[in-house]
């Protein structure tokens, strides 16, 4: 270890050469005569190993002193004067010098390792600082990171991609076969991506393929590979970063499907307008001076007629607009759910009548109190017995079942119409959704009634649901309200909108 400090390196050359004699005195009294090399011979070379050139020539110059003194027989007189003792001096100083040479260069190449073990420190701080940095990117990365070698076993993978792959850990994974977790039938286009990478050429395009996680689940996923050298230069693995895009193609079929239902519904909305249109039109034409009565009773019963029906189809647009838009407002009042059922089936007599469908309706004897808008329940009830008729053959059965579930009110409207496959029952309450388009436009509608109603149920606190036993099995929808706390009929009406109501709770 070389020594710190000026004075420390310059002081160490008598210090040494004073430690040399020391031992010279001793190893001449130990061995009965004179011994006045070797102890100078460490002296010079520890100066010069641990103090330097400068130093070390001192060392040098004080141990041929020294030794000259030291071989002086006898002591006091100079004893150069004798060619065997200026011999033994010159020998002692050529030696000396010689290791003082070679104490130097141990001093360099010590110091040279020195600075090399601390570069070598200072760059392996760097490499496990990159380390860190770069695992924390890779860990934060929500996409999937892997690495995978030319065979296609796992070498390593980022926590998003051990997620995607449902793997608690690399170890679940690690050399596995990348090409177990790809669906067998897309094999072609993973292989493709992996071999252009690993010839060093990999693909400006990214691949989709579909994966098999651990525990069955699968993700449509998109892949992109780039090759990962080695240092001869060779394309040691295959570095490739996938994401899980099943969201975004489920978002992009929803989008499109939900403007194709747009399309239809503004095909289907200039169709239910242009029906009544037609009518109305030769009924005015037939308007004239001098027609008889019953031809003018005629005109003006078919212009009601068809102009209530565009009433009813601008009303369902007006309320897609409101729930669209969420501005319905509510003129809540405390309300017998039976007395609403008994009044909508009463005015949808016409219309069962006309199809010839059958009514069933259970309806228990005590009163069934919600705290809603009428009007709006109505429409309610309204729009499931209407969609219950449309969507039933001619002389089909019809039921309306009440009664009280818990601390709910549940109303189910059921038929023995065309029902609903699995895949509809979902998308029942969509807007714009028309899921039977087999049927006549006439009596499709304009595919708002059921979103309206869902929104409307929602707003009253309660829920909706349809049911089937599949296609022409019939469908069953089930409407839960809160049931009001029990009270006297006289007093429900001093209920208003600001006044809050006792609901009966679970």
């Amino acid at each position: 270890m070389p020594l710190p400090g000026v004075a420390a390196r310059w002081g160490s050359a008598p210090v040494f050469v004073c430690v040399a004699t020391a031992a010279n005195f001793w190893m001449q009294h130990a061995i009965g005569g004179r011994a006045p090399f070797l102890p100078f011979f460490p002296a010079v070379i520890a100066t010069g190993l641990l103090a330097g050139i400068g130093p070390g020539i001192v060392a040098l110059l004080l141990s041929a002193l020294a030794v000259d003194l030291f071989w002086m027989e006898p002591i006091g007189r100079l004893s150069l004067t004798r060619p065997g003792d200026l011999a033994a001096v010159a020998m002692f100083v050529l030696s000396a010098v010689t290791a003082l040479a070679i104490s130097l260069l141990a001093r360099r190449l010590l110091i040279e390792a020195r600075q090399t073990r601390e570069s070598l420190k200072d760059a392996l701080k760097l490499i496990r600082q990159d380390e860190r940095r770069w695992r924390a990117m890779l860990n934060a990365q929500p996409e999937c990171v892997k690495v995978v070698a030319p065979d296609g076993s796992l070498l390593d993978m980022n926590p998003a991609g051990l997620t995607m792959i449902e793997a608690e850990s690399m170890e679940d994974v690690r050399g596995r076969s990348i090409f177990s977790l790809i669906e067998p039938t897309q094999l072609d286009a993973f292989r493709e991506l992996q071999q252009a990478a690993l010839s060093g050429q990999p693909l400006q395009e990214p691949r989709e393929f579909e994966i098999v996680g651990l525990k069955g689940t699968r993700r449509l996923m998109e892949s992109h590979s780039v090759p990962l050298y080695d240092e001869a230069g060779s394309v040691g693995a295959v570095l490739s970063v996938t994401r899980d895009i099943s969201e975004r193609r489920r978002a992009e079929t929803a989008l499109r499907e939900a403007a194709q239902r747009k399309d239809e519904f503004l095909a289907t909305l200039a169709h239910e307008l242009r029906n009544p249109m037609a009518p109305i039109r030769y009924a005015a034409a037939s308007l004239r001076a001098g027609m008889p009565e019953q031809a003018l009773q005629h005109a003006r019963e078919v212009i009601e007629r068809q102009g209530k029906q565009m009433a009813r189809l601008l009303d369902d647009l007006l309320d897609m607009s409101r729930v669209t838009r969420n501005v319905i407002e509510l003129k809540r009042a405390i309300i017998d759910l039976r007395d609403l059922v008994s009044e909508t089936t009463e005015t949808a007599k016409p219309l069962l009548t006309n199809l010839q469908h059958r009514l069933v309706l259970s309806i228990p004897a005590d009163p069934l109190w919600v705290y809603g808008d009428a009007a709006r329940l109505r429409q309610v009830i309204g729009n499931l017995l209407d969609n219950a008729a449309k969507y039933t053959p001619p002389a089909g059965r019809i039921e309306i079942c009440l009664e009280v579930v818990d601390v709910q009110v549940v109303m189910r409207v059921k038929d023995t119409g065309v029902g609903l496959s699995p895949e509809m029952i979902p998308r029942v309450f969509e807007l714009f959704a028309q899921l039977h388009k087999s049927l006549r436009v006439a009596q499709g509608g304009l595919g708002i009634g059921l979103t309206v109603v869902k929104r409307l149920v929602e707003l009253h606190g309660g829920t909706i649901e349809a049911n089937s036993d599949g296609l022409h099995r019939g469908a069953e929808f089930t409407v839960r309200l809160p049931l009001v706390a029990v009270q006297a009929r006289s007093g429900a009406e001093s209920f208003g909108q600001d006044k809050s109501v006792p609901l009966l709770k679970s």
